[in-house]
């Protein structure tokens, strides 16, 4: 297996920024699009969320919903909701990420 992708280069706006995949606190995918998500703000890629798990590092990224990858650095906690659901909350931010039923045995708790 290749080594796991440094950097990403990214569009925001007019322009293209190069962002350190370590500084990534979460991705979330639509059909189209991938939005990069970082301190500093958000950026766009066009590389499909399957494509990037497989050049992402597995110890540092998590596939946690079937449209989000987060890096486990950020996450505080996972809430169970409810029988079935769950959601991350992260260090720092407001954001909830879904977490999908069958991504929820990452979070069992010892």
């Amino acid at each position: 297996r290749p080594a796991p992708l440094a950097v990403l280069q990214a569009a925001v706006g007019r322009e293209v920024r190069l962002i350190r995949v370590g500084e990534v606190i979460y991705f979330d995918s639509d059909a189209r699009y991938t939005r990069v998500v970082t301190a500093e703000g958000d950026a766009l890629i066009r590389t499909p969320l399957k494509e990037l798990l497989a050049q992402l590092d597995e110890r540092e990224f998590w596939q946690v919903h079937r449209s989000i990858i987060v890096n486990h650095r950020h996450i505080a906690s996972a809430v169970r909701v409810d029988e079935g659901h769950m959601h991350l909350t992260l260090r720092g931010r407001a954001e909830k990420l879904p977490v999908s039923r069958h991504f929820q045995p990452l979070f069992k708790g010892q």
